[in-house]
């Protein structure tokens, strides 16, 4: 407790520094983290400042001139009855963020953010750590429910330089996060993330640029879970996957560890056509490849995951007078998973002395396979008036398929599911106000999930709910409201909030065990903000 309060004591110094030197100002767009299983709503890569994939695209908000944005956020969610296992019945999270972006001089640019989050999260069932959607089926589990507390901190600063037709730039990020698990059996899980991006752009003209950036990832999290109760041993925990130790001649004392490390190469092209034409056109081609092992608490390595992503994203705009504007979103993700599994044995390695044991490799198994497909469309007609309003209508459809399987086993799990949304989003700007609203509305037609021989919840690891059923559908539906209204203060000074509120229920099933799946979740999200 002492250290976090030492921590946000320096981020409190570094908030109020930015305050000292920032000017008034308009505010640079803001941007959201993609998660790769699922977007934000209908936020889509092409809907997003381009600076977040390259950063030498910083350069396009030369013209904004200095600025700060400080912002307090509250969330909190709720869900009943059936719900996803991996995040919990309950979850509240509180934080601060504070971003700040300055011109350095005409050729070149800064932009600084750091956010502080904490956290409770209840009621997660069999996952030992809090961070495991990447890890696929190799995450160390356990067959009771637990509650966790956690901190995360998120830094980066991207720096953009102009030589000619030219612009260079690089992204320097880290984030960290730990998590305690407050019931039995007791769980800390310490992860970090490093990563260096560099980007350039070239502007052939003022219809054409084309960008290129590179991204090295380094991720490490490390697991640990206490298997004593007083003086009791505590024998609750599986491990996921083929690759086990042979435990006979192997005393677990006082902890059990894993150590996940993760390397990933990122390769990001982009393109703008057309820019000063009625029709334009933005592409963006975004290529991941991670490779992820596992050790124990000695230096061997169990399982071993390589995921490979190729998404492409394409933005067709097209002005048809100077208050209509309509635009096509394009969206298409391809993700692979293979997973190799490798066995030990803690035998004896020398015949001369009875008490020299060590681990030996026994065989090595390519089990695990998932091929993901994403395919999303979405139209939008946004009317300007010329009382500085706008209002917005969006439609759109999204397929995603998942084929999961153990090449060595019976086990096989199947995912399709079908979404349509549709969005209704105004925006009024007049001398003091500023109100932007909108109304989101998808409904998910799961038409086929099968799980075969699945009784540790190792199938469908993105579309879990406890209890685990075998359903031939499910039709969800999600509403959410969003208001973001701010006032401004002398000068270029604003003063807003941020409200969302989300539902997410389910009624409608058809079981293979004619059971009934109902979901219930409440979701609501609350801000302050001050920017100037």
């Amino acid at each position: 407790m002492k250290q976090f309060a030492i921590r946000i004591i320096v981020c409190f110094i570094f908030l109020f520094t930015c305050l000292a030197i920032g000017q008034t100002n308009k505010l640079t767009s803001q941007y959201f983290a993609l998660d790769d299983n699922e977007f934000i709503l209908n936020t889509n890569p092409g809907d997003l400042p381009k600076f977040v994939f390259n950063s030498a695209y910083l350069n396009n908000y030369s013209h904004v001139g200095a600025q700060t944005y400080l912002e307090l956020f509250y969330h909190n969610q709720n869900q009943d009855k059936s719900y996803r296992i991996d995040k919990g019945k309950k979850s509240s999270e509180y934080g601060i963020t504070a971003r700040w972006f300055t011109p350095v001089d005409s050729t070149s640019n800064f932009f600084s953010q750091v956010v502080v989050r904490k956290g409770v999260q209840q009621d997660i069932y069999g996952f030992t750590s809090r961070v495991s959607s990447i890890y696929g089926p190799y995450q160390m589990i356990n067959l009771k429910q637990g509650d966790y507390k956690y901190q995360n901190y998120d830094l980066s600063a991207r720096y953009s330089k102009r030589i000619k037709n030219f612009v260079l730039g690089t992204n320097l990020t880290y984030t960290g996060d730990y998590s305690f698990k407050q019931t039995d059996p007791r769980a800390r899980n310490i992860s970090s993330w490093f990563s260096v991006e560099l980007g350039s752009v070239y502007h052939l003209n003022k219809s054409f640029d084309f960008g290129l950036s590179t991204t090295y990832q380094l991720h490490r999290q490390t697991q640990e879970l206490d298997v004593w109760k007083g003086n009791i041993k505590q024998q609750f925990f599986v491990l996921r996957g083929f690759g086990m130790i042979d435990h006979e001649h192997k005393d677990y004392v006082f902890s059990r560890k894993r150590i996940y490390t993760q390397d990933q190469f990122d390769v990001n092209l982009s393109s703008s056509l057309w820019k000063d034409r009625k029709f334009n056109i933005d592409l963006l081609l975004l290529a991941k490849s991670r490779n992820m092992k596992t050790e124990e608490q000695i230096p061997i390595n169990l399982h071993q995951l390589k995921t490979s992503i190729i998404s492409l994203s394409t933005v067709l705009k097209y002005y048809i007078s100077s208050n209509w504007l309509s635009k096509i979103n394009l969206f298409y993700q391809n993700k692979t998973l293979k997973g190799t599994e490798n066995r030990y044995s803690y035998t004896r390695v020398n015949q001369n002395y009875s008490g020299v044991y060590d681990y030996v490799k026994i065989g090595s198994l390519q089990a695990y396979s998932l091929k993901q497909n994403r395919l999303r469309i979405q139209t939008e007609i946004t009317y300007r008036s010329n009382n500085s309003g706008s209002y917005s209508f969006l439609l759109g459809y999204q397929n995603q398929s998942l084929n999961e399987k153990y090449k060595a086993s019976n086990f096989r799990s199947q995912l399709d599911k079908d979404t349509f949304s549709a969005e209704i989003k105004s925006d009024y700007k007049g001398n003091k106000n500023h109100l932007t609203w909108g109304v989101i509305y998808q409904l998910e037609n799961t038409t086929k999930a099968l799980a075969q021989n699945d009784n540790r919840f190792s199938s469908l690891y993105n579309e879990i709910y406890y209890p685990v059923f075998l359903y031939d559908s499910l039709d969800k539906n999600m509403l959410a409201l969003f208001v973001d209204y701010n006032y401004r203060l002398k000068g270029n000074q604003q003063i807003g909030i941020k409200v969302q509120v989300s539902k997410l229920w389910a009624d409608s099933t058809k079981l293979k065990t004619m059971q009934v799946v109902d979901i219930n979740y409440l979701s609501a999200f609350t801000s302050l903000y001050y920017r100037f």
